[in-house]
This record gives C-alpha cells, sequence and structure tokens, in this order.
C-alpha cells in the first residue's frame, strides 16, 4: 500500500519531536530484522545511549490493524528505551494506547502535545543500541544520497 501525503508529513513531524527531545540522530524507515518491521522514525541519543520510536498512523483503522503494536513479542517496546505512537490530535485516545507507549497528538498547527508519557523500558533491548545506531545512520545517508531532498 503506498503511503500516504499526510503520513510522510507526520513522520517528518516525528523526526522534529525527536530532534527536540536532545536526540543526536534522526532517521526515518529504520529496519528491524528481527521483527521484520520498518520502524516510521527513530531517534538515538548517543551519550546516554538511548532509542527512541515513534510509530505514525492517520487512521483508526491502521492503528487497530497494526498487529506489532499489540503483540508484546513483535513490539517496538522491546527495541527501545522509549516507544510513541503519533496521531492527528484526538484520532487515538489514551487507553487505546498498548502498555508502556506513549501518545502524542498533532495539531492543525503541526504542534505536537505528549497525551500520555512512554514508560522506559528498562529491560536489554531485543536489538542492540548499535545496531540501532548502525542502521539509523544507513537510512539517514541512503536517503540523503539516494532520494530527492525537498
Amino acid at each position: 500500500m503506498a503511503e500516504s501525503v499526510k503520513h510522510k508529513e507526520l513522520k517528518k513531524h516525528a523526526l522534529y519531536f525527536l530532534k527536540d527531545k536532545v536526540i543526536d540522530i534522526v532517521a526515518n524507515e529504520v529496519k528491524f530484522n528481527n521483527i521484520r518491521c520498518i520502524a516510521d522514525a527513530v531517534g538515538v541519543n548517543l551519550k546516554r545511549k538511548e532509542i527512541r520510536i515513534i510509530e505514525v498512523k492517520v487512521t483508526r483503522e491502521d492503528f487497530f490493524r497494526d498487529k506489532k503494536l499489540f503483540a508484546e513479542k513483535h513490539s517496538y517496546f522491546n527495541h527501545a528505551h522509549y516507544s510513541y505512537i503519533l496521531c492527528p490530535h484526538e484520532l487515538i485516545q489514551p487507553h487505546e494506547v498498548p502498555s508502556g507507549h506513549g501518545l502524542l497528538w498533532i495539531d492543525d498547527q503541526r504542534v505536537i502535545t505528549v497525551i500520555k508519557k512512554p514508560t522506559k523500558n528498562t529491560k536489554p533491548l531485543k536489538t542492540r543500541f548499535e545496531t540501532t545506531l548502525k542502521r539509523s545512520v544507513r537510512r539517514l545517508s541512503n536517503s540523503l544520497l539516494y532520494e530527492s531532498v525537498g
């Protein structure tokens, strides 16, 4: 299924949100091979050795259809220290968000508000920090070299 213009736009704002959170490296469409998923936005803090992931949802159908969010074994929560879901204002309610995930709403002026804070994952990550760092940097450099920069 082709990615919508709105989804692309919200991914860009997810990267700005992560960058504002003192994140050193941000990248979109980062692969997590061990769960066969691609994260919409990933932020890496080098000093804290911390990973944050944002999954963007533009429709309720997409949110409820996304099995990796609700299946503990395949959840991004196990691969990051903090995991968020970003959606348009009031599209998803806090009580609908999987355990541990934070909820971010973006309004028509593109202001992102933290509606529900994520719980820090203190368990060892299922994808090593170095692996996520490498994949994030690879994705970032590939997008700069091979995709049109607008």
